[in-house]
Order: structure tokens, then sequence, then C-alpha cells
């Protein structure tokens, strides 16, 4: 079982073997119904993220990212790294994650997808288990479209190492622009694809 965040999701992963399921999804539902966030549990994490926080402010790559990011959405939210600063995760508190829980965790905006040895009949009790003491919730708001930065400017952050990192871009195609294959494809050849790029493979 294991739990994951971004900018605009909460998820969360569970496999079983089909002779551990009952106690997997009794599991699942603690988790999902009843987290304690205890004192020692919640400040192990802290130390995690600071540590994490710490690594990532000396890395070239996510320093060059994160102020693209910043110099792209002219300070909107979601140019702000997911993961927090120092100062942020300093203050969290267990009152806190209970409030975001409480906020977060509803049926309204749930999605679940199901794969293995299991059946419709046997799957249904088991979700209604597990999610069905969830509040219903509101449906969640759908963010405006978020405009880029169109003036173009250019930052350089002098940093002690070999080797430079450059960060370019502006902004792309909506999922649903009928271009968005070809321009993914088009990505892909020119370095998305990483090794296996066309450009690397010339370099």
């Amino acid at each position: 079982m294991s739990f994951d965040v971004g900018l605009d999701y909460f998820e969360g992963t569970v496999q079983s073997l089909s002779k551990n399921r009952d106690a997997s999804f009794e599991l699942v539902e603690k988790a999902i119904t009843a987290p304690r966030f205890e004192a020692d549990a919640v400040e192990r994490m802290r130390q995690n993220f600071l540590l994490d926080i710490s690594q990532k402010n000396d890395d070239p790559q996510h320093i060059a990212f994160a102020e693209w990011m910043k110099l792209a959405l002219n300070g909107d939210p979601y140019s702000e790294v997911s993961t927090g600063t120092a100062q942020t995760v300093s203050k969290i508190s267990a009152e806190d994650l209970k409030e975001a829980h409480h906020r977060i965790f509803n049926r309204s905006t749930l999605q679940v997808s199901v794969v293995g040895d299991i059946d419709a009949a046997t799957l249904g009790p088991l979700l209604d288990r597990v999610f069905g003491q969830l509040p219903e919730g509101a449906a969640a708001e759908i963010a405006p479209p978020l405009p880029v930065n169109g003036n173009g400017e250019v930052k350089i952050i002098p940093r002690d190492i070999p080797q430079s990192i450059i960060v370019f871009g502006h902004e792309g195609p909506k999922r649903s622009d009928p271009e968005f294959i070809a321009a993914y494809v088009m990505s892909e050849i020119l370095g998305g694809g990483s090794f296996s790029s066309r450009l690397s493979e010339e370099i």
C-alpha cells in the first residue's frame, strides 16, 4: 500500500495476494477512514521531507525547472514545488493533516480502478466497506485555463558546477487539441524520449 500526491491529485495503490485480500482491504479501510497521524510518525516523515528538500535545493536540474515554473506561471500556485519548502514543511501539524484528510477524502471526486483475481460481485462489498464511510463531498472545481507568461524572459542562476542546465519552453497544446499526439511524438523525437530519442542517438 502506498500513497502519492501531485498538484492535481492524491492517489493510493494497493497490491495483494488473493489469500490476503480481506486483511489487505481491512488495512486500506483503516488508512482511508481513520488515519492516526501520531506525533512520532509525523516527525519522522517531516525529517524525511526536509532531507529531500535539502537535496533538491542543491540539484541543478531541480533548481532550473523550479525557476522556469515561477517565470512561466507568474507566481501562480501551480508554480510552487509540490513537496513544499523547509519553512512550510516545518510548520505542518497533525491537525493540519487531519483537516486536509477531511477536506480531500470524499466519494464525489473518488475514482477507483481494479485489476486482478477478483470479480465484480466480490469487489463491490469490499469497496463499499473501504470507501462507503467517506462523506459525499462536493464535486471538484474545474480550474480556469492558466495563462503562461508571454513576455519572454531569461534568468541565469550562477552555480559552481562544471555543466550548465538549460530549461526553456512555452505554452503547449491542450490534451483535447487534435495536434496533441503529433506534438507528443515530436517531443519524443527531439529529446523527450531520453536516451531513445533521435537527438540523443545522434549525440
